[in-house]
């Protein structure tokens, strides 16, 4: 019938998802986006270290002004949390070094000022 829409079915649900908001400091923030901006779901296509580290750099730069050295620990810390928190969940039904590396974890441990040896040896 002229003049419908090409999308059948009941209009969007678009009310703001209440499991998706948080309330924390913008380098909490954009830590967690960093780590996952790529998605979370295809351990082939998480954002590496790298892919964090120019998020942050185009996060900052886009805001005007550069992180503290505590701000971007903050960060670092933010991302690590998701990426531990990921894999943790993948645990379950997987293998969890295909989200989080020990090596990985280690990398992001020192760019969050803490000890990468917190990140342990494989077993």
């Amino acid at each position: 019938m002229a003049g419908e829409s090409a999308l059948a079915g009941p209009a969007p649900d678009r009310r703001p998802r209440l499991d998706s908001v948080i309330c924390q400091p913008e380098p909490a923030i954009a830590g967690l986006a960093a780590a996952s901006f790529l998605g979370i779901d295809d351990p082939r296509g998480m954002a590496s270290v790298e892919d964090s580290a120019a998020f942050l750099d185009a996060y900052q730069q886009a805001r005007g002004h550069r992180w503290t050295s505590a701000d971007y620990a903050a960060c670092w810390a933010a991302g690590l949390w998701q990426r531990a928190f990921d894999a943790k969940t993948r645990s379950l039904d997987g293998d969890p070094e295909q989200i989080l590396t020990r090596h990985e974890a280690g990398v992001r441990l020192r760019l969050a000022g803490l000890n990468p040896d917190l990140a342990g040896e494989a077993r």
